[in-house]
Formats: C-alpha cells, sequence, structure tokens
C-alpha cells in the first residue's frame, strides 16, 4: 500500500497497488486480501483472475488413478474400475474397486496397493508385428487370450525381440506337493539343493535370483532364500540349502515370491523404495519385485524397523536421498548399499499425510499438524501462517492431498471443490474452486502441461484451453480498511469517515463484476454492478460518505477481471466516546 496523501481539507488519499495473496489473519487490514476465490498470482502485483487455460471432459476412465508415462511413448496410464487403459490405445485387464498409485520404474509402472506392474515403454499395439520398425521401437501384440499373455517385443538388429509379457503380478505364488532332493548348480552335481515339481512351469513365477519364502509341511518354520536356477520342474538354491528338509516324499508346501504392504512409493537410485508402518524398505538393485533378497551384496534389498516416534506417514526422493516422515520428524537415509545404509533423524518438523508430500522446484513442500512446511534440505519452516484458520478444521487431514501446477504447490481436500495455490517465488497463496466440476476433487496428478483434478464424477480438469472466461466464478474479499498505520494496519482507532473509493479495473466480454461495502460489522450492501465490457480505466464508485471503524470492500463476479489500483478518501476526527458513532 502506498503511503497517504494529506489535503489542508484533512482529507487522507490511501492506495493499494500491491495486491498480495491471502492474509487470513486478525492482523489483516488496509488491502490485504482476506478471503478470495479464482484469483492467481500470475500477474502480480495485479490481481487477476485466473486463465481459462483448462477444459472439463466427462467419463473419464481413470477414476482410481492415473500417470503420464515415459515421454514418447504411451502417454498415460489410466486405472479404471474394469481395468487399465493404456492412453488411447488398449485396454488391460484388471479388476479395482480403491484408488492405486502408480509409479514408474525403468521401463515399468508399478502400481499399488494392487501390487500389479505394466511396461510403461509399449508404443504401438498389433495384432500382428509389423514387417518394418526402426530398431529399438517397442510394440505389444494383442491376441484374443486374455491381456496378461500378451508379449511386448523389441526391436533389435532388424528383428523382433521377445521381452516379456505386458502386465503381470509382482508377488508370485505356487502350492503343491513337492520333493526336495539331491540336484545340480551350475552344471556339478548338489546336495539338498533342489525343490522338483512333477508337473506345471516353474519359468511362469520365478526367474534365478528371486527370494522365495517357503512354508508349509515341509517347512515348519517359514524360510527366505534365494533360488540360484529355474527351470520348468525345478527350483535349485545353493547345495546343502535343504539338509533338514530333504524328502523324496512329496510334500505340501508353497513357495512365494513377496511384496511387503508398502503405504508410500518412490524410486531412489535404482531402487524401489518404500514404508509401512515402523519400517523402511528397499527393493533389490534394478529389480522391483523382490524384496527379499538378502546375499551380503551390495545389489540386496533391504529393511530396518525405526520403532520411535510412531508410524511412518510418508516418503519420497529427495535431492539423492530416500526421506521418510513420521509425524514429528523427518528421516533420511545414508549410504548407497545395505550395508552402510544408515537412518538418520532429524528434528524438523513431521508430516501429518504422505499424500501432501510434493517437490516444486528442488523445494520439498509437506502438510504438518501446524501448516504447510517447506524443506530445502537443512531447515522446514511454516509457509501457510497467512491462511490463518482457513485449513485448521481440515480434521485428521487424512482426506487432503497435494500436486503441483507448473511452479506452484497446491493442497486439497477430497470431496471439495477447492484447493490453495501456493506461489513459492512470492509466497502468496490464493484458493481456486472448480465450479465447473458437478462432483467433488477425488484426486490430482500431473503431466508435462500442468495439474490434472479428476473428480467423484469422473471428470476431469484438463490442462488445455477450452473453457470459456464466464464459466470462472470469483470474487476477494479484503480484510479490514482501517487507514491508520500509528499502530499496525488492523488499528486504526481514529479512523471515522470515507470519503470516495477509487477503482482501476478492467472487464472481459460476457464478463460481470459486483462490488460491495460493508461498513463495521454491518450488512454486505450493493456499490455497483457491472455487466458489460469494460477497458482498462479509472473511476470513483457511487458511495455516500459516512462515519465508521472500519469497512470492508468484496468484489465478485464471473469471467475475466482484472484490477489494477484501490484507492480511497477518508477524514479524521477525535477518538470516539460511548462507544457510538
Amino acid at each position: 500500500m502506498l503511503p497517504n496523501m494529506k489535503h489542508p481539507d484533512g482529507i487522507s488519499k490511501w492506495r493499494t497497488v500491491d495486491f498480495g495473496g491471502i492474509n487470513h489473519r486478525l492482523g489483516a487490514g488496509n488491502g490485504d486480501i482476506w478471503d478470495d476465490q479464482n484469483l492467481t498470482s500470475d500477474e502480480y502485483p495485479v490481481l487477476k483472475t485466473r486463465p481459462a487455460e483448462h477444459r472439463i471432459t466427462s467419463s473419464f476412465y481413470g477414476k482410481y488413478g492415473a500417470a503420464s508415462l515415459i515421454p514418447g511413448y504411451a502417454e498415460v496410464l489410466y486405472i479404471g474400475q474394469n481395468g487399465i487403459k493404456y492412453s488411447e490405445k488398449e485396454y488391460l485387464s484388471g479388476s479395482f474397486s480403491e484408488m492405486q498409485s502408480i509409479t514408474l520404474f525403468n521401463h515399468y509402472a508399478i502400481i499399488m496397493p494392487a501390487k500389479v506392474w505394466v511396461r510403461a515403454d509399449v508404443g504401438l499395439f498389433y495384432t500382428s508385428l509389423p514387417q518394418q520398425a526402426p530398431d529399438g521401437a517397442v510394440v505389444c501384440l494383442v491376441t484374443n487370450q486374455p491381456s496378461t499373455t500378451w508379449k511386448v517385443y523389441v526391436r533389435d538388429g532388424g528383428a523382433w525381440q521377445d521381452a516379456g509379457y505386458v502386465q503381470g503380478d509382482i508377488e508370485a505364488k505356487v502350492t503343491g506337493s513337492f520333493t526336495i532332493i539331491d540336484g545340480t548348480y551350475a552344471g556339478s552335481p548338489a546336495e539338498a539343493n533342489t525343490i522338483k515339481a512333477s508337473s506345471g512351469d516353474f519359468r511362469n513365477y520365478f526367474s534365478p535370483g528371486d527370494g522365495l519364502t517357503l512354508s508349509g509341511t515341509a517347512f515348519p518354520t517359514e524360510r527366505t532364500l534365494v533360488v540360484r536356477e529355474v527351470t520348468a520342474t525345478e527350483l535349485r538354491f545353493y547345495e546343502h540349502s535343504f539338509d533338514d528338509e530333504k524328502t523324496s516324499v512329496a510334500k505340501s508346501m508353497t513357495i512365494a515370491r513377496k511384496m511387503p504392504d508398502l503405504d508410500w512409493l518412490f524410486v531412489n537410485e535404482n531402487r524401489v523404495w518404500g514404508c509401512n508402518k515402523w519400517t523402511v524398505y528397499a527393493s533389490k538393485l534394478g529389480d522391483f519385485k523382490n524384496w527379499n533378497v538378502f546375499d551380503g551384496l551390495s545389489t540386496d534389498s533391504y529393511a530396518v524397523e525405526v520403532p520411535e516416534d510412531g508410524l511412518f506417514t510418508g516418503g519420497v526422493s529427495y535431492v539423492g536421498y530416500p526421506t521418510f516422515f513420521k509425524r514429528d520428524a523427518l528421516y533420511k537415509v545414508y549410504g548407497n548399499k545395505p550395508s552402510n545404509f544408515e537412518i538418520k533423524r532429524s528434528t524438523q518438523t513431521g508430516c501429518v499425510n504422505g499424500k501432501t508430500v510434493v517437490v516444486v522446484n528442488d523445494t520439498l513442500y509437506y502438510l504438518s499438524a501446524n501448516g504447510v512446511m517447506r524443506y530445502d534440505g537443512g531447515y522446514s519452516s511454516n509457509v501457510s501462517a497467512a491462511l490463518g484458520n482457513l485449513i485448521a478444521d481440515w480434521g485428521t487431514f487424512q482426506s487432503v492431498s497435494a500436486s503441483a501446477n507448473k511452479n506452484k504447490y497446491v493442497l486439497f481436500r477430497e470431496g471439495t471443490k477447492e484447493f490453495f495455490e501456493y506461489d513459492p517465488q512470492l509466497n502468496i497463496w490464493h484458493k481456486q474452486k472448480i465450479t465447473e466440476f458437478s462432483g467433488n476433487i477425488s484426486y490430482a496428478w500431473r503431466d508435462d502441461d500442468g495439474m490434472w483434478l479428476i473428480s467423484t464424477e469422473n471428470e476431469a480438469w484438463e490442462p488445455y484451453p477450452g473453457l470459456t472466461p464466464e464459466a470462472i466464478q470469483y470474487y476477494v474479499e479484503f480484510a479490514d480498511f482501517t487507514e491508520d498505520v500509528s499502530k499496525a494496519p488492523a488499528y486504526g482507532a481514529n479512523f471515522k469517515g470515507l470519503g470516495k473509493i477509487q477503482i482501476r479495473m478492467a472487464l472481459g466480454a460476457n464478463s460481470t463484476a459486483t462490488v460491495e461495502i460493508k461498513f463495521d460489522e454491518g450488512d454486505w450492501e450493493t456499490v455497483q454492478q457491472f455487466t458489460t465490457q469494460i477497458d482498462k480505466r479509472s473511476f470513483y464508485l457511487p458511495i455516500t460518505p459516512r462515519r465508521c471503524d472500519h469497512f470492508r470492500l468484496r468484489i465478485s463476479g464471473a469471467g475475466d477481471f482484472t484490477l489494477w489500483s484501490l484507492a480511497r478518501e477518508s477524514y479524521k476526527g477525535s477518538a470516539l466516546k460511548g462507544g457510538s458513532l
């Protein structure tokens, strides 16, 4: 706000030309924004409605999740009730009834908690392999069989090479009656090392190097071993692995490759990391399917319990370190292999919900019990104090999520149409509301074009032009104007009268604006309504001069609205006596 200009007649003129974001605190005043909707910091210091750069589509398939895939290949993976949709190209098998997260790892998309993987690099789907294709092309051969049997082929040296299946389960399990016998390993005889089946094909389930959990009649105490060789009917381990269990009589057993039930999943240094309750896990190096390989090698998987401070609430890869949160603490994993991994606790403010952890411009943001925190690797600081109690009633924060819209942090509460948008560069918050949705926000995801919001009615708010400006409903309510800075903006004890208000604004075609005023704690009164296009200009609002302690302004409408300045003329008198004007 610019300094006031005093005139000989005792009238002072105040002018606001710098419109920051929301300041929903009792100390706000004299040009601060108390509350708003659908305004943006993009044109700061000018106040302007958010651009109509999104469109709404209905019948969005990804009810239970969506994510962009590897650039240059399939664009988007959608998770729907009836399966997985590979961009606009093909549907894959699946049955889902709850939200899924999608984590990209090399050429795969990991879908949790379903524990399903999908090839993320398939460019095209064919019913027969094309005769001509450049080396490096990745395609999927579609058949009349379930998509779990569809094969992926990679073009190499002018020929198609089998690259395995297009989708599958991370976990694998075989139950049956098997014998445990002497066998071979690396072509040489080996004692008590082989589990043998009379039929079936182990190769459909397991691969050499898998960490397998063995249980059943043959294994009264569950064991976990790494299989070294796999044939159709034999699983071969190191010699003498089964000295106590060796039997020529077939016994019932279950052989499984297991994955922990992880709440939060992310990738760091060619491993998939996650946490569940009070345990941190890391997959085998380069292998997201294996979480129980403990050979004493640098490629091993990893697990460690961290019982202090309660349960883990989130996790993320940040500046090269696996970083985990609890409600009142932050943990970093140091080291480059399981033998020297070390988890260190930091006394930073913790996170209440891992769905709010987002990296924006190399800075980490997350929701704590005290508000939104910024963490740059050194110290955490609160950046949401200006929101006051606007998010204080969000209960346990379990339904709160976050995303990023370009270079801004976005915080929203699932089941509503509203979200808060934070501009880190300007330290400004604005509140947005998707009034174009018939449903409420279910979740968000982002790609190179921006942020997508998905509604409970399967609508998508997509980052592509399509909405007309008049579809955007906006408002801004300013905090108390007291025009006395002798102590602080909100403590103008000597303000006695408002004379004039001058506004510089513009209004787009087919847009509307209504200006309202409220004196002291009275009712809102309409000052002026605008229903036609207004080019940028200044004019006085038709108000009747009157005495008051303070007043508020509110501007609302629909469409393209821009505000450059607010100027007020006021006069002062003696201090109030007896509580009357």
